[in-house]
């Protein structure tokens, strides 16, 4: 079984999913939503409050110390969607720092990875679909660092983008082409899926306060920037559905009039039971997966 565990640098919110992959679903055994509590004072003195608050979280909730995987919301994550070459692995790798190169901060080490998209390209048998992705290095020997303060061996780290991708990808399945949103206090992730595969991202925050008729217009507004993307693009095919994460519950009540507005199927993103089986503590109580995208992402 593993644990996930999806830090939010922004929200500094925390979602923990326990579980495990196998034939394309996931076991998820218990969840757990929580937040770093509001922290003042200098570097030191905030890196030993996150330590002393993890560390009470580890033992109140005997949480697994072992085979733990961290999925991170940062905005210096750098992200793109890449065709690729049949190409080794080593020299994939620099290819994508290649990419990444006029966007590197001089004098930073950073680390590259990828997840395969598509392992070809449609009609072209020499290449595929990659998800690069550029983070710096001291930033993940940080939290690594930070874990291991506590007695955490992390067995990964991966970017929120990536995670929510696998997940998005595999829950779409039925649906080709499609949007999926997460919503996290002030901020609003939109993902566009094509024809089952990732093809285009982008982030906004919310003025308005959430759970208000104006947050509401304002969400419908940003749906409405990424139909408009999609459209001067590929206006032959229709997007078949709005995935919605994260919504407050008094924010359900607007998905009719956003489908209205955009002209497309809006819903909150659930599971029918044929991507999620809910086993343990998270099956005896109400588990709303929308609200662990990134966490049940990390899974997979």
């Amino acid at each position: 079984m593993k644990t996930v565990v999806y830090i939010s640098e922004s929200t500094q919110m925390i979602k923990i999913a326990q579980g495990a992959a196998a034939g394309g679903k996931i076991k998820v055994n218990d969840c757990l939503n929580t937040a770093f509590p509001p922290a003042a004072g200098e570097i030191e003195a905030l890196r030993q409050q996150k330590i002393d608050f993890l560390r009470d979280l580890w033992c109140s909730h005997k949480l697994r110390t072992k085979e733990v995987r961290l999925v991170l919301g940062t905005d210096s994550a750098l992200t793109k969607r890449l065709e690729v070459p049949v190409i080794g692995a080593k020299h994939l790798l620099a290819l994508i720092a290649n990419e990444f190169a006029g966007q590197l901060v001089e004098g930073v080490d950073y680390l590259f990875d990828y997840q395969v998209l598509a392992p070809r390209r449609p009609g072209n048998e020499d290449g595929g679909i990659i998800l690069a992705g550029a983070i710096e290095q001291r930033l993940v020997s940080g939290y690594a660092a930070l874990f291991s303060q506590i007695g955490v061996e992390l067995e990964s780290i991966d970017s929120s983008l990536n995670a929510a991708v696998r997940l998005l990808s595999k829950a779409g399945n039925d649906l080709h082409t499609f949007i999926g949103a997460v919503l996290e206090g002030d901020r609003i992730e939109l993902y566009l899926f094509v024809d089952g595969l990732y093809a285009f991202s982008n982030k906004g925050r919310l003025a308005e306060q959430r759970g208000t008729p104006a947050a509401a217009v304002e969400i419908s507004r940003q749906l409405s920037s990424m139909v408009q993307f999609y459209l001067s693009r590929h206006a032959e095919k229709e997007i078949s559905a709005i995935l919605l994460c994260g919504l407050l519950p008094e924010e359900m009540l607007y998905c009719d009039n956003m489908s209205q507005s955009l002209q497309v199927p809006v819903g909150v993103f659930e599971d029918n039971g044929s991507l999620l089986v809910k086993t343990g503590p998270a099956a005896q109580r109400r588990f709303c997966c929308s609200e662990f995208i990134y966490a049940l992402g990390g899974l997979f």
